[in-house]
């Protein structure tokens, strides 16, 4: 995918979240949704070894950084994801250098 196309994708976080189902095999052990501060619903599914972030009918993987502690975090080449808590914060500086992170809180299990 683009870097363009999935940068406007995270620019443009204020749509409805789009319901998708990750594939079997990646086995996630925990899949929540998030409230975002420009009222965007974005959708993590997660395991020990990865993430996916579902947003605006686009799904990302990242993959996590076992070294962060006590947080969560995991990671791409162009996104950061932070758990913390009920809080999650998605670092987009490289997609979006005027608004580089969006602040989420949890709304429930998905």
């Amino acid at each position: 995918m683009p870097t363009s196309l999935l940068s406007l994708s995270f620019a443009l976080l204020s749509q409805t979240l789009v319901s998708f189902n990750s594939p079997w095999w990646e086995q996630y052990d925990a899949k929540e949704k998030y409230l975002c501060s420009d009222r965007a619903v974005v959708l993590i599914e997660r395991n020990d070894a990865q993430a996916s972030l579902f947003a605006r009918g686009m799904r990302t993987t990242l993959f996590r950084d076992t070294q962060v502690t006590p947080t969560l975090l995991y990671r791409n080449d162009i996104l950061m994801l932070t758990l913390k808590g009920d809080e999650l914060t998605l670092d987009q500086s490289k997609l979006d250098p005027f608004n580089p992170k969006l602040t989420c809180l949890r709304t429930e299990d998905a």
